[in-house]
């Protein structure tokens, strides 16, 4: 799979001081990088591979929109390997909504709003929800959007893998 090029790199001291920390989005604001340069980073990293390495977590809220109305979920464990489950949170006028063992993030749209519109998804085709749809909430606070955090992990991944193989042992 190719990648498109880093978008900057960060010195070797703060390279080394990141290698030790436990993965966490504040190191966009702590090394206060341009929020531009990360989000027009594309990334093509999976929603499944953002939560089993941190970066969205279980127990984090999605919202999204569809038809002008504002909807959130909550990521919960999954009863199989390799994908991840969502359930709505409630206050929602639909709080019957669960999408049980997605794989991957298409799929996971299309349940979403075939669970919330079903008359939407049966357009499905020119309906759909992208990375950028979905604001991530941790502990009821606003993060970023799913794209930012998808294209800040893959970008803090990739210097931390460069560094460590320009610096075997350090």
């Amino acid at each position: 799979m190719g990648y498109e090029p880093l978008p900057f790199s960060l010195p070797k001291h703060t390279l080394a001081a990141l290698k030790d920390w436990e993965y966490d989005l504040s190191w966009v604001s702590t090394y206060e990088i341009p929020h531009h340069l990360v989000q027009e980073h594309k990334s093509p990293l999976h929603l499944y591979g953002l939560i089993k390495n941190g970066a969205v977590q279980i127990g984090d809220k999605l919202e999204f929109n569809i038809n002008d109305s504002s909807w959130r979920v909550e990521l919960i464990e999954s009863s199989q390997s390799s994908s991840f489950s969502a359930r709505s949170v409630v206050p929602s006028p639909r709080t019957d909504i669960v999408v049980h063992n997605s794989k991957g993030f298409k799929a996971f749209s299309k349940d979403l709003l075939q669970a919330y519109d079903p008359v939407l998804n049966a357009n499905y085709k020119g309906n759909r929800l992208n990375y950028e749809d979905f604001l991530v909430y941790r502990n009821g606070q606003p993060l970023e959007n799913l794209a930012f955090i998808r294209s800040a992990y893959e970008i803090y991944s990739r210097m931390m893998k460069e560094y460590k193989q320009k610096f075997p042992g350090q």
